[in-house]
């Protein structure tokens, strides 16, 4: 599939995406993936079909995420791709989170917004 694809996917603009941690970002994408992989195969091939299932499945589980987070369902670490251990984690985000980066965990577990820096 063409990379270009995935540019200006309206879901990716919207409020519920932007209120999204890193971690829950990289689990969004990475279902929605699936689903749009699913898509492309059923389709045959047509990668056109595939990009429309991705901007609906990013906006559909960005919905459904916000709506769980509304109603008090959902622990900090639900539904959040973490760093395993083994990941060697590169060496400008290491001097980035010792300096003006110091984040921690929040890193990955708070959307952007909410960071404080």
């Amino acid at each position: 599939m063409d990379p270009k694809l995935g540019d200006g996917l309206q879901s990716i603009g919207s409020p519920e995406w932007n209120a999204l941690s890193l971690g829950r970002k990289r689990y969004v994408l990475w279902a929605s993936m699936r689903n749009s992989a699913s898509e492309f195969i059923q389709s045959g091939l047509d990668e056109h079909a595939a990009r429309r299932a991705l901007d609906r499945e990013i906006k559909r589980r960005c919905i459904w995420l916000a709506g769980r987070e509304q109603a008090g369902t959902l622990a900090r670490k639900d539904f959040c791709f973490l760093p395993g251990q083994g990941w060697r984690q590169p060496l400008i985000l290491d001097v980035a989170m010792e300096t003006f980066l110091p984040l921690g965990m929040a890193y990955w577990l708070e959307p952007s917004g909410s960071w404080q820096l």
